[in-house]
């Protein structure tokens, strides 16, 4: 594990404690969340929730939380007449290859886009989901409304 990666989680962690120590006047209580945040960062780095941000690999920049509903939503749209045409399976494909995504987010898409097209897909549950990544994300709005009107 980095090194530096530690410090990191630790910085945060301590200022998150001063904050709430001292901002919110919380005091000893404060010191103990901000080392509890600090330790979740720490959990984030070891399982390698932030390795694309320090990489700069060629894989997709959308976090995985906006992959599955993504594609489940296609899914449910490609079947809505009642059968998949070949166009929507090529455009999926080539969005796929568009976000560059590596070969477990692949997998992940293509089994959200085959949950998408099941008849115990909840539309509902998904378009909360987005709704929420898009509450802490508003540039995503027109990339993800993009990809799904081109499929439709």
């Amino acid at each position: 594990m980095n090194r530096g990666r530690v410090y990191f989680g630790n910085i945060i962690g301590i200022i998150a404690g001063l904050i709430f120590a001292n901002v919110f006047r919380m005091g000893f209580f404060g010191m103990l969340i901000g080392l509890w945040v600090g330790g979740k960062i720490e959990e984030a780095f070891a399982q390698g929730d932030f390795n694309s941000w320090e990489s700069g690999s060629n894989t997709t920049d959308w976090p995985k939380q906006m992959i599955q509903p993504m594609f489940s939503i296609m899914g449910y749209i490609a079947k809505l007449d009642g059968t998949v045409s070949r166009r929507s399976i090529y455009y999926t494909e080539k969005l796929m290859q568009r976000l560059r995504l590596d070969k477990h987010m692949t997998k992940v898409a293509m089994d959200s886009f085959n949950l998408g097209k099941s008849n115990q897909f909840n539309l509902q549950k998904c378009l909360n989901q987005i709704r929420l990544h898009l509450m802490f994300n508003p540039t995503e709005h027109n990339t993800l409304i993009n990809n799904i009107l081109q499929l439709a």
